[in-house]
């Protein structure tokens, strides 16, 4: 009875420690990533709610709240009239302000504070999101090219720092152009699309990984043959 060899491509195959990995298949070139859509729509609404936020809180500071300290202060006004032409309708009035007091001064100025503040802050968001995915990233021609540097051969790639790359998505590309110059690029697979981001990563790290080695004098299933010490 034949025994049953392992399959070579099914994961659970045992595998030889000694047994250089196969290179992950690589997405072909060209490769670009763009701004991605969920990281801008999402600053998007958050750029929006606070500008409206900071309209409420000014109608809040310069028209709601002080209208109603005023009518409070009218009505703690006709107190003693109604006390002495009115005992009834005066006991109304006391009941309505226990349940509206006057609002503060320093109430009043936070939120003419938070109105002046909260619009720029939103606006400066929404400038700073669109900055920080601006343009995109792009392989094409082994030659990297990410915003805000110059364009990097792959060849001047010196080191991927992947350190947080399975937690946040986040690679430091370090490069030397043979100009010189040196610059470490970021990749972002949130901030930019997430597969052709994680697909220049992928050549990236191929790239710089050694090539696989080449083994002479393989019989035909692969296995080395030892060689011929009787002559």
């Amino acid at each position: 009875m034949q025994e049953n060899q392992p399959n070579s491509s099914d994961p659970a195959a045992p595998v030889d420690p000694g047994e250089t990995p196969p290179h992950k298949p690589l997405a072909p070139q060209p490769i670009v990533a763009r701004g991605g859509s969920y990281y801008r729509n999402t600053r998007y609404i958050m750029a929006a709610l606070t500008v409206v936020m900071g309209f409420w809180f000014g109608y809040d500071g310069f028209v709601r709240w002080p209208a109603e300290n005023k009518k409070i202060a009218e009505l703690q006004a006709e107190l003693p009239n109604l006390d002495a032409t009115n005992p009834a309708q005066a006991a109304e009035v006391r009941t309505a302000l226990k349940d509206h007091s006057p609002h503060s001064d320093t109430d009043v100025l936070l939120q003419r504070v938070l109105a002046f503040s909260l619009p720029p802050l939103g606006i400066l968001l929404l400038i700073w999101a669109l900055y920080n995915s601006r343009g995109e990233y792009r392989l094409a021609d082994d030659t990297l090219h990410i915003p805000g540097h110059p364009p990097v051969p792959l060849t001047s790639v010196r080191e991927l720092d992947e350190s947080v790359w399975d937690r946040k998505g986040i690679a430091r590309v370090s490069y030397t152009l043979a100009d010189a110059r040196a610059g470490t690029a970021k990749l972002d697979d949130f901030v930019y699309d997430r597969t052709p981001t994680d697909q220049i990563f992928d050549q990236i790290k191929s790239h710089l990984l050694p090539p696989a080695p080449i083994v002479a004098n393989a019989d035909p299933e692969g296995a080395p043959v030892s060689p011929d010490t009787s002559a």
